[in-house]
């Protein structure tokens, strides 16, 4: 087991125990019973998404659609990481956001405040709890409050079996609805809401290219096993060589990839001073995108805009709960590391869905 694993493996024991002493202190008897009638007098939800994962946070903006449809005078509130405020900023199915900040002092802080909402209905879609959300959920005081597998816990007034494993993420919304009583998740589409700024934006720079299609490429993502090489990108646009290559991603990511590299006529890089929604409305507006699989993927989705997401062919399990939506996503499966897969065979692999789709 090399030092990498040793860590993960120390730090998942240190959560399990935190959690287990969490549970001691504040797992107190929430003793409002919940009945599908109850949902008539449902009017504050308070939704749990504090892992500031941005691809994570896309994905569940189809289930605040989803609520505001079935109940609509409903107000919904998102405690989210720092990173995905800008995701449901402007989304008008949510009305308030109250950023996670993870030290405890923050989460106090937070805790008392949401306790002043008093909240009708408190939603973890969390796997397993931590110190810190039950610690949350204890200072929240909920009149209700959902967890997946929390037969176990006092707090959690409405639970039900779900193997997490088995099912794609949008599966997870669906069984939420179905504990609660709702039946109306049926529209599972994600949703970005974009600025004309940023439309316009996006506008500009794609015109600024060579009349022919445009191809967005991402070589990064939140894992260095899953991010892609210069030499398979390099080669990679050197064989899509009727089509505009654009790079895109964060702005030093970016430098320390093209630099010192002889790249081919038909490659561009999205401008450095892009913020993440002038990504997002590049991918809106472009032809396809190439990239692992990262909040990209689930921003494609969400503008159903063509695309060939790349996936570790030995992960079943990711593939199945985080593949993109959508007839327009293509699906293609990497060694992993992606760094090892072989440039020949990933250019081959890539340029014939390309050719399939655009």
């Amino acid at each position: 087991m090399n030092l990498r694993a040793l860590n993960r493996k120390k730090n998942l024991a240190l959560r399990a125990f935190k959690a287990k002493v969490a549970k001691s202190v504040f797992d107190s008897k929430n003793t409002n019973i919940f009945k599908k009638e109850n949902l008539s007098i449902i009017k504050k939800i308070c939704f749990l998404r504090n892992d500031n994962k941005i691809g994570d946070m896309i994905v569940a903006t189809s289930v605040f659609k989803e609520f505001k449809k079935a109940i609509p005078n409903v107000e919904i509130s998102v405690v989210t990481g720092p990173s995905c405020k800008s995701i449901v900023l402007h989304n008008p199915n949510v009305n308030k956001i109250f950023v996670y900040k993870r030290n405890l002092r923050a989460i106090y802080k937070l805790g008392k405040t949401l306790q002043q909402e008093h909240f009708d209905l408190y939603i973890d879609m969390d796997k397993a709890n931590t110190f810190e959300s039950l610690f949350l959920l204890w200072l929240t005081k909920p009149k209700y409050a959902f967890g997946f597998n929390r037969q176990n816990y006092n707090m959690y007034n409405i639970t039900c079996d779900f193997d997490f494993n088995k099912h794609h993420i949008t599966e997870w919304y669906q069984q939420l609805f179905n504990c609660l009583g709702l039946d109306s998740y049926t529209n599972l589409s994600y949703e970005l809401f974009l600025s004309e700024q940023e439309e316009n934006n996006a506008k500009m720079f794609l015109q600024s290219l060579p009349s022919r299609p445009t191809i967005l490429i991402n070589a990064f993502a939140g894992s260095q096993q899953r991010c892609l090489t210069v030499e398979q990108i390099q080669t990679l646009v050197k064989n899509l060589k009727d089509y505009n290559c654009v790079l895109i991603g964060q702005k030093n990511r970016m430098q320390n990839f093209i630099s010192n590299v002889d790249w081919p006529s038909n490659f561009y890089h999205s401008p450095f001073d892009f913020s993440l929604y002038d990504i997002f409305a590049l991918i809106k507006l472009a032809d396809l995108l190439i990239s692992p699989d990262t909040s990209y993927v689930h921003a494609a989705s969400a503008f159903n805009t063509k695309q060939v997401a790349i996936y570790n062919k030995d992960d079943v399990i990711n593939t199945l709960v985080w593949k993109p939506l959508g007839d327009n996503s293509h699906l293609v499966y990497a060694t992993y590391p992606y760094s090892l897969w072989n440039t020949q065979d990933f250019v081959r692999e890539i340029e014939k869905n390309v050719k399939a789709i655009v």
